[in-house]
């Protein structure tokens, strides 16, 4: 028994050594299986104003121990749009999770911006538990009918949660995005990310309509270079997502997404 405990207890620090980037996993979209499969983008360009609910389930590098879980609701009132959710990563041996919500505003017909507050939670199977709250701003510009850019700043104070006497920063991520809407059925998006103690990384993707009943995703990100495939399709209220992601040394990261507009905008 006291070999088993051991056993677990390295286990979870071998666990937390991987998580290294504390938080990243509970971020806003991170589990979202349209932007897996389109290269992994970070910022919504659609900012739907249709009220709904949406489950997102995603299982990196097909590791159980590491699946990801989101819900998310969308409030349109007026004068702005409500998002809360929920998120989750890992299991009984280490628990992240986070509780977020989002306040969106269009200031102009061109510009759209969100300020976001997420209380972050950690556990794991010592015993040990850790939070904090982070700030998660961005910017959505529309050039034109068919450009638009986006600027998000997830944790920009460097918020920090100590974990069995450990204090460690949350992930801090910056992005820069432009879409690119030549039909509307399909649209290109580049998208760059920075962190602090990571290279840059550049994603570029594409989404393309057939139909209602049938949308093909495609993308890749670099360094190192992953590439991505998803398809989707909307049937009356419920749309829904398949992403698949593919890491040189990881393996598959595949995910699922599913929603329900209660109302839907003509």
């Amino acid at each position: 028994m006291k070999s088993f405990a051991i056993i677990l207890i390295l286990f979870s620090t071998l666990q937390i050594a991987a998580f290294a980037q504390l938080g990243e996993g509970t971020f806003l979209g991170q589990c979202n299986a349209g932007a897996l499969a389109t290269g992994g983008p970070m910022i919504d360009y659609s900012m739907s104003d249709s009220m709904g609910i949406t489950l997102h389930v995603q299982r990196p590098y097909s590791l159980k121990d590491f699946d990801r879980l989101a819900v998310e609701a969308v409030l349109p009132l007026q004068p702005m749009r409500i998002l809360a959710a929920y998120t989750q990563v890992g299991d009984d041996i280490m628990l992240e999770q986070a509780f977020l919500v989002f306040l969106g505003k269009r200031l102009t017909k061109s510009v759209h911006i969100h300020v976001g507050c997420g209380a972050y939670l950690v556990k794991t199977i010592q015993g040990s538990s850790g939070s904090s709250v982070y700030a998660d701003l961005g910017v959505l510009y529309n050039l034109n009918t068919h450009i638009s850019a986006g600027f998000r700043l997830v944790n920009p104070t460097g918020a920090h949660v100590t974990i069995e006497g450990v204090k460690k920063k949350l992930e801090q991520i910056g992005i820069v995005g432009l879409t690119v809407y030549p039909s509307r059925t399909f649209f290109l998006l580049l998208e760059g990310e920075k962190r602090p103690t990571q290279s840059p990384v550049t994603r570029v993707g594409f989404n393309y309509t057939l139909d209602h009943a049938c949308i093909v995703l495609g993308g890749i990100s670099f360094h190192p270079v992953q590439p991505a495939f998803g398809i989707g399709g909307q049937t009356g209220r419920i749309s829904y997502n398949v992403g698949v992601r593919s890491h040189p040394q990881l393996g598959l990261t595949t995910a699922f997404s599913c929603s329900y507009a209660f109302h839907r905008k003509p």
